[in-house]
């Protein structure tokens, strides 16, 4: 990571930092971008038990399901969700081109009102995106190199391991579920069949091709390109790889930095 890309850090984690001492409700937040890669996150001690990688990775895809939802049902756009369990509430957000997620305790949360975190962590969203679009962090997104690579992709999908989605393009929404599970299955019928993790499928049609990688350990991504396509098919696999190869997909504060 350049010394660009650590500033950028530096400075959303301040504006964490900020929100959390700000609040005693609040117990972690949890900055990615649209993909869910994971840019910043903290928790305080008290949830020390809880993955940084998992809970971005989840919360974007709750938050796109209900968006999905939220659009079939009412032909409306969702602009936040929430959810509880017994001791915490959950907030999500997706603004532009960031994912955001807060933990909260739900006692101190429901006293205050849920709906000034959920102002707090949209500020919050708003202000780290500030900061990231104006800098050459997220233009260095995977998802971003892979769209520029394959101009001709009619289809392109992140999903993650459990089968959830993260982000699909060009697909009826109610449909990115059930695709996305689909596309997961892909994934764990190899490592079950040949004992080692998938590496990439290509899937050959009459109109066109399916390519399904291993994006990370997390995330699988599926791109579709039309049949006219097929001689620049190797090409498209190379780049691809080659992007996946070079991603940083994992971005924590790492101590070493303020040494």
């Amino acid at each position: 990571m350049s010394i660009k890309d650590k500033e950028v850090i530096r400075q959303i984690e301040k504006l964490v930092d900020e929100v959390l001492e700000q609040y005693v409700a609040i117990k972690g937040i949890s900055i990615g971008s649209e993909i869910a890669l994971n840019i910043f996150t903290k928790f305080k001690p008290s949830l020390k038990t809880f993955s940084e990688n998992e809970l971005i990775a989840g919360a974007t895809s709750f938050h796109y399901i209900c968006t999905s939802l939220f659009n079939h049902v009412l032909k409306n756009e969702m602009n936040s969700a929430f959810v509880t369990v017994e001791k915490y509430v959950l907030i999500m957000q997706i603004v532009k081109q960031i994912s955001s997620a807060m933990i909260l305790d739900r006692k101190l949360a429901e006293l205050e009102g849920i709906a000034q975190f959920q102002e707090v962590l949209h500020n919050l969203a708003l202000n780290v995106n500030a900061i990231a679009e104006t800098s050459p962090y997220l233009a260095k997104d995977p998802l971003a190199k892979i769209i520029r690579a394959v101009p001709s992709a009619s289809f392109l999908a992140i999903i993650n391991k459990e089968g959830l989605p993260i982000k699909v393009t060009s697909i009826t929404e109610i449909q990115a579920p059930m695709i996305a599970s689909q596309i997961a299955a892909l994934s764990n019928l190899t490592h079950f069949m040949l004992k080692n993790p998938m590496d990439y499928a290509i899937l050959q049609g009459e109109k066109a091709y399916i390519m399904v990688f291993q994006f990370d350990e997390e995330r699988i991504l599926a791109i579709a390109v039309p049949d006219s396509e097929k001689e620049h098919l190797g090409t498209y696999l190379a780049r691809i790889k080659e992007i996946i190869h070079n991603a940083d997909t994992y971005s924590p504060i790492h101590p070493e930095w303020f040494l």
